[in-house]
Formats: structure tokens, C-alpha cells, sequence
């Protein structure tokens, strides 16, 4: 999980791109992704994340309810007095695959929406 995160904040969108399920690359083809990634990607880093939660959702799947925080700033998402970092309330899932967790839908983390789950028919 730590590893999608980490490549997202550097940007490295070959390696998010790789860390999403084999469905979603099939269908999202990379140059598509990585516009949409570059363009929605903010310059404000996240900062932390804070796992809440985690809950099998279907064979092979789990959801992680996520505090993710960006900061300073972030007027349009809840703001954090503790910390004076924006911060959101996410669930992301997360698919097993032979490679390794993938993740399915990663969180707008405050802006990514290309982020959010797709579903693909059988």
C-alpha cells in the first residue's frame, strides 16, 4: 500500500500505473493515465496517512478506510486542528493478484478522481 502512495507523491506514474489491477490496466491504457495523473496530481505533499481500518470485502479483496493528510492548507476538504493539515476519510480496496496487492480504488486523496474504483463487467 505504502509503495502506491510513495510512487504517487513522486510522481512516478510507471509504477502506480503497475501497482493497479490487471483489469484496469487492460482497459485505462498508460498514456491516458498518466495525463490524467499529471494533471490532477496537486504540488501540496500528503504528508501522512493514518489506517483506521481493515475489512475483507469480497474473495481476494480487501477495503482500507484511510485518514489521508495534506498540508498546510486545503480550504475545500476538512481541516485538522491538531495537525493544521487538510485531511480526508477514505475506504480504498485493494485486490489480490500473483504479483502482489494491487490497488483497485486508491482514494481521491483529496483530488485523484481517476483514482476511484472502476468496475468491470465479467
Amino acid at each position: 500500500m505504502c509503495q502506491y502512495y510513495e510512487a504517487q507523491e513522486k510522481r512516478d506514474w510507471k509504477k502506480t500505473y503497475s501497482l493497479r489491477p490487471k483489469d484496469f490496466r487492460q482497459v485505462v491504457g498508460f498514456d491516458f493515465y498518466e495525463k490524467e495523473m499529471s494533471e490532477q496530481t496537486p504540488q501540496i505533499a500528503l504528508s501522512r496517512l493514518n489506517i483506521l481500518s481493515v475489512k475483507p470485502s469480497r474473495p481476494s479483496e480487501v477495503a482500507v478506510r484511510v485518514d489521508f493528510y495534506r498540508g498546510p492548507g486545503g480550504a475545500s476538504k476538512p481541516f485538522d486542528p491538531s495537525t493544521g493539515f487538510a485531511m480526508t476519510g477514505e475506504t480504498t480496496e485493494w485486490i489480490a493478484e500473483p504479483e502482489g496487492w494491487r490497488c483497485a480504488g486508491c482514494g481521491e486523496v483529496l483530488l485523484h478522481a481517476i483514482n476511484s474504483r472502476m468496475v468491470f463487467p465479467d
